[in-house]
């Protein structure tokens, strides 16, 4: 009847009808028919509903009171999912800033070293993920810068950091700051651990030590959406020695390499016949570490050695051949005595070399939060693994293709 009145239809009965449904009435029911002008009357049986008689201004008030009741639930309902939605969404932001407190807390105990910083995710307290994954055995983390995005189309370069001496991979991690610049400029970071958890060495006599790295790369390329001509390695102390000396092993896996106050060590074991490639030697000349291991001497010996300057013995009293490039990188200050930027471009590899002294000895990795006045040694590597990748990506066809046969 509702429905019906709504829709402004009324069916109206000529008065001939009336009768008709009296009779009806009196002999199928002892009961009065109820009036046809009553909105609530009940047919007795189907015969009934073609005399049905509705009154338009009865059905009309009807139909006022249910769309009044209709409305007034709808306005409820609306007000009530308003209500829920502002809840929501206030329990939402406040649980958004409890996880961003819960994560600035726990900076000091993140593995990689991650924290907001001023990549993609500024502004809203986003930060990359740090995943463990173990490879024969030994513990590697990997950090993820976030983005809003990652397409096939985008896959990300790689940077492997190695710890130096008797430390380990989440304290390299937090001492570079490397999760901060991969934020920043879209990479990986992997951090692994020696065979020897928090060992003295990287075991260079080992040939499982080079498989481990060859497994290494070759997970990161399962697991992620990565650039397998843009992988690169570096390291701090001893782990900067033996990033050289994987890269001379591994030329085809690793585009580039750095080193951070370390220089050369096991030369009897490098690869005399391996491919010439980029390498960032970080030196500073006022290092106790380094001056126990031959100082200048050593010095010598690793610059000469990275050029394929091969005289006999390498002996430490011959000078590094003039740089290609000198500039200055910082000017002298309370901490830094100076800081000089070293390029050669000839007579085959690209060397550079960040020849530095602190005025206080120190062996720390250099940075401004270790070293006031310092440069950050991470983006400093991160800049030179980029005009790498952009020198190979330069070279004319022959000798790309030479280099990887």
């Amino acid at each position: 009847a509702t429905l019906t009145a709504v829709l402004g239809c009324a069916w109206r009965d000529p008065p001939a009808v009336a009768a008709t449904m009296r009779a009806h009435a009196r002999q199928t029911s002892p009961e009065p028919f109820p009036s046809p002008g009553s909105v609530i009357s009940t047919a007795a049986s189907d015969s009934d509903l073609r005399y049905s008689h509705f009154d338009r201004g009865s059905a009309h008030r009807s139909s006022r009171r249910e769309l009044h009741a209709f409305l007034a639930t709808l306005l409820g309902g609306v007000m009530l999912g308003v209500a829920i939605a502002f809840t929501t969404e206030v329990v939402i932001q406040q649980r958004a800033e409890q996880a961003q407190a819960t994560a600035r807390r726990d900076l000091a105990d993140d593995e990689c070293g991650a924290r907001p910083s001023g990549g993609l995710g500024v502004g809203i307290g986003l930060i990359g993920m740090c995943q463990r994954y173990v490879v024969y055995g030994r513990n590697i983390w990997v950090y993820k810068p976030w983005a809003p995005s990652q397409t096939p189309t985008n896959p990300l370069p790689v940077v492997v950091v190695l710890h130096g001496s008797d430390t380990d991979a989440p304290s390299i991690a937090k001492a570079s700051g490397f999760a901060e610049v991969a934020d920043e400029a879209q990479f990986l970071v992997v951090f692994p651990e020696m065979l020897k958890p928090s060992g003295p060495d990287w075991s260079y006599g080992w040939p499982g030590e080079i498989a481990f790295f060859e497994a290494l790369v070759s997970m990161l390329g399962f697991e992620y959406n990565i650039e397998t001509k843009q992988v690169f390695i570096c390291g701090h102390s001893s782990g900067g020695s033996m990033s050289l000396f994987i890269q001379n092993h591994l030329p085809k896996t690793f585009l580039a390499a750095a080193s951070v106050e370390a220089g050369v060590d096991n030369a009897s074991k490098w690869d005399e016949h391996s491919p010439d490639s980029p390498v960032l030697l970080v030196w500073n000349h006022n290092d106790p570490v380094l001056e126990a291991y031959g100082g200048e001497m050593l010095y010598n010996r690793t610059v000469r050695r990275l050029l394929r300057v091969h005289t006999r013995d390498l002996h430490a009293s011959l000078p590094v051949p003039t740089p290609t490039l000198r500039e200055s990188m910082l000017p002298p200050s309370k901490d830094i005595l100076y800081a000089d930027l070293f390029r050669w471009d000839s007579p085959s590899p690209m060397l550079s070399v960040v020849s530095w002294a602190t005025r206080q000895p120190s062996h720390a990795w250099p940075s401004p939060q270790a070293i006031p006045g310092s440069f950050d040694a991470a983006r400093v590597i991160w800049q030179f693994f980029g005009s790498a990748a952009a020198a190979t990506s330069l070279l004319p066809a022959s000798d790309s293709q030479q280099d990887e046969q």
